[in-house]
């Protein structure tokens, strides 16, 4: 369980080197923690994980609440509501461990009786084709169920990981998932290489692209009133090997288990990797909007406010994020506080404004 010497590197933060240095004692209490809360019977399965699942919503909490505001605030929702989706998100948050602990240490015939599909006959027809199957899924409802459900039934599945800085979490994951049938690949050690092999020995590749872990994988597209980033990799590889596209729209039932809804792209063979991406967001959008709290990123990504064009008193059009009121402005934006002096609007010559974010009162300079 060695760490690079990268990580080890003096130019790494200080905060950053005691986590990584306390990474071991930490993977060894999640995996006892696993261990409990998967072979536990469920009643005290979610209270044990509700118990364990305290001190990572006090890291992601202030990320889920910003993610929801950005969302939601532009559409109205009050601070009562907000407060309600997040209750709610914790409490999905803390069956969700639940399950993928299941999944992981749970006899499987008890897990695969909790996953229902629709849609796979449509999957099995695109595999007579010999070209395999891409299967992208989202971090929404217990998104686990989607692969380990697809292995239960026989399909040969490939599934990729992201990466850790401490090597032990990727062995464990990936004997864990040989464990329920399921090849499990680590991003940058051969992830791409296991899409081409799924292709041409017709096998079944399971993916999320709603989390982009790098930078240079990042492409921002539109997601409401929002933008959220994607990576773009896969869709291009799918199209490149020319494999069938499917979605996996997966949904917490009450009181348990998953209907997984298999969906195949609507542009068939003639899809790019834009139109994939594009219909694949709208897809999640509508999940997010029917069931929010069942969307694991709200704690996990950075969504972005989606800019807006708002003349200034010159006529120039500044780009405003949705959601920033500017103090003093009517409704149709005709009236607008005076300029800071010395400030520029990005986008062209013109004075700065002071705006404010709408709900919270926090000044910030545009």
């Amino acid at each position: 369980m060695a760490m690079s010497t990268a990580d080890r590197s003096p130019s790494v933060p200080l905060k950053k080197r005691i986590l990584l240095g306390s990474l071991p004692l930490i993977f060894s209490a999640a995996k006892l923690a696993i261990r409990w809360v998967g072979r536990a019977p469920r009643p005290r399965a979610l209270r044990w994980a509700k118990v364990f699942s305290l001190p990572v919503a006090a890291i992601s909490r202030k990320a889920s609440r910003r993610n929801q505001r950005v969302f939601f605030e532009p559409q109205g929702w009050s601070s009562e509501r907000l407060s309600q989706l997040d209750l709610a998100y914790q409490e999905y948050m803390v069956r969700l461990r639940t399950e993928c602990a299941a999944c992981l240490e749970a006899p499987r015939e008890r897990v695969l009786a909790e996953i229902q599909f629709d849609g796979e006959d449509l999957l099995r027809d695109a595999l007579r084709g010999g070209r395999g199957a891409m299967v992208i899924g989202t971090h929404y409802g217990t998104w686990w169920h989607a692969p380990v459900g697809l292995a239960g039934r026989g399909y040969p599945v490939g599934a990729v990981f992201n990466s850790f800085p401490l090597n032990g979490i990727e062995g464990y994951l990936v004997q864990k998932a040989r464990r329920v049938g399921i090849e499990l690949n680590v991003v940058d050690r051969g992830a791409r290489e296991a899409i081409v092999r799924a292709s041409r020995s017709n096998g079944v590749f399971y993916l999320t692209i709603d989390v982009a872990t790098r930078e240079r994988e990042r492409d921002w597209i539109d997601f409401g009133p929002a933008l959220v980033n994607v990576n773009p990799g896969p869709a291009i590889l799918a199209v490149r090997e020319r494999m069938p596209v499917f979605y996996a729209l997966c949904e917490q039932q009450s009181p348990r288990g998953s209907r997984i809804r298999i969906v195949p792209a609507a542009a068939g063979p003639s899809l790019r990797p834009s139109q994939m991406r594009e219909e694949w967001a709208s897809l999640l959008l509508k999940e997010v909007r029917r069931r929010p709290e069942q969307w694991w990123a709200w704690g996990f990504v950075e969504l972005k406010s989606k800019p807006v064009a708002i003349p200034n008193h010159k006529g120039v059009m500044a780009h405003v994020p949705v959601g920033i009121r500017l103090q003093g402005e009517s409704d149709d934006f005709k009236h607008l506080q005076a300029p800071v002096p010395g400030g520029r609007v990005s986008g062209g010559p013109g004075p700065r404004y002071r705006g404010r974010l709408c709900g919270n009162g926090n000044a910030v300079e545009l």
